[in-house]
C-alpha cells in the first residue's frame, strides 16, 4: 500500500488524499517521523484542516514532542471549537503534565459547549480536588446533586469533602444519603 500512494504522490504533489493515507499508514506501522513529514506536507497544502492538526498531535505525543502536540491541538481547537475530541485530548496532556489549572479551564470550556457532558463534570470534579479548590468543589457537587439526585456518589463525593473541611455533620448527613440511595 505504501509503494502506491508514493507513486500517487510522484504523479501528483498535490494530492492531499493519498499524503493522508500515507501517513496513517506510516503512523500505524510506527513510522512516526515519516507520518510527521507527510502531515506537514498537508498542512503546507491546507492548514485549515482540524482533523490533520488532530492526528499531527497524536503522532506528536508518540514521539514525546509534547509542545507540538499542544500547539497542533490548540490549532484543531481554534479551527473547529464545537469538536470536543481535541480539547479532552488537550486535556489529557494537561493532566499528565501536571497543568491541573490550564485542564480546568479546558473542562469548564467543555462544560460551556455541553452543559451534560459527564465525562468532563467527572474529571472537572477530580481536577477540583488535587487542585484543593474545595469550595467549588462543594459548590459543583451541589449542583451535581440538584441534577442527578438519584445518583449515590455525588452524595458520597459531598462527603469526602465535608469530612476533609471538617464539616463532620455535612460529612454524615452526605454519607447517609449515599446509603439511603444505594445500600
Amino acid at each position: 500500500a505504501v509503494s502506491e500512494f508514493e507513486r500517487c504522490i510522484s504523479l501528483d504533489k498535490n494530492n492531499g488524499d493519498a499524503h493522508r493515507r500515507l501517513a496513517e499508514i506510516y503512523a500505524l506501522k510506527g513510522d512516526l517521523q515519516k507520518a510527521i513529514s507527510e502531515y506537514k506536507q498537508i498542512i503546507d497544502k491546507a492548514p485549515d484542516n482540524p482533523v490533520i492538526h488532530f492526528r499531527l498531535a497524536k503522532v506528536y505525543q508518540r514521539v514525546g514532542k509534547i509542545n507540538d502536540a499542544k500547539k497542533s491541538l490548540e490549532m484543531a481547537i481554534k479551527l473547529d471549537p464545537k469538536n470536543l475530541e481535541p480539547r479532552r485530548e488537550l486535556i489529557k496532556l494537561e493532566i499528565k503534565n501536571k497543568n491541573l489549572s490550564n485542564a480546568e479551564k479546558l473542562c469548564r470550556g467543555i462544560l460551556a459547549i455541553d452543559r451534560d457532558d459527564q465525562l468532563e463534570r467527572k474529571r472537572l470534579i477530580g481536577i477540583l480536588g488535587q487542585l484543593k479548590k474545595y469550595d467549588e468543589l462543594v459548590e459543583f457537587l451541589k449542583d451535581e446533586i440538584a441534577r442527578y439526585p438519584k445518583e449515590s456518589t455525588h452524595y458520597y463525593r459531598m462527603g469526602i469533602v465535608k469530612e476533609y473541611l471538617k464539616d463532620y455533620r455535612g460529612a454524615i448527613q452526605a454519607f447517609l444519603k449515599s446509603i439511603e440511595i444505594n445500600p
